[in-house]
């Protein structure tokens, strides 16, 4: 079997993250340094710290954004290395916490724009737009086309907006605020 390989991240047993002596440099400036920890599927946890700590720098390192500058990973059962980076971005969602919606959509029409983005398909052969959309905007409101719904309407589109795996929220604290 080969490291990173389909087959090996076929594990249903393996936690949604294992971080080994994790490190992200830029330059002379360290970001984060040797982090380890393991969080199972389904567990909530969070990253606390100062401003400039390292959260979010970690959070885009483990959703493949950034490289780390050494150490190892697993997420979401599959080794964190370049050559997985699609899989693995296809399997979590990183909510930031800038809303990157387009706000000249309707809420639909993010959420069908993001499926498309992330090539998901509907079990029934379309975008999973209205099934997204039933399940993240439950109000008759954000399901017509309102250009701009409130910050709070943004919040709730967001996570359909997202595919349907783990979800590493950067500041959710402030998601409705």
């Amino acid at each position: 079997m080969q490291p990173g390989s389909e087959a090996e991240s076929a594990d249903r047993g393996a936690p949604a993250l294992s971080v080994r002596h994790l490190s992200k440099r830029f330059g002379d400036r360290i970001a984060f340094e040797d982090l380890c920890f393991r969080a199972e599927r389904g567990e909530v946890f969070g990253f606390l710290g100062p401003n400039g700590a390292g959260k979010t720098t970690t959070v885009r390192t483990l959703g493949t954004l950034l490289a780390p500058t050494s150490g190892s990973a697993t997420v979401a059962g599959l080794r964190l290395a370049p050559a997985n980076g699609a899989r693995i971005r296809r399997r979590i969602a990183i909510m930031p916490e800038s809303p990157g919606l387009y706000l000249r959509l309707s809420a639909l029409e993010n959420l069908r724009c993001f499926a498309d983005l992330y090539g998901i398909p509907d079990p029934a052969g379309r975008t999973r737009g209205p099934r997204a959309d039933r399940r993240a905007a439950p109000t008759r409101r954000h399901r017509l086309p309102d250009h701009a719904p409130p910050r709070g309407g943004r919040a709730i589109v967001r996570p359909g907006r997202d595919p349907e795996h783990d979800v590493a929220h950067d500041r959710p604290a402030r998601r409705t605020a």
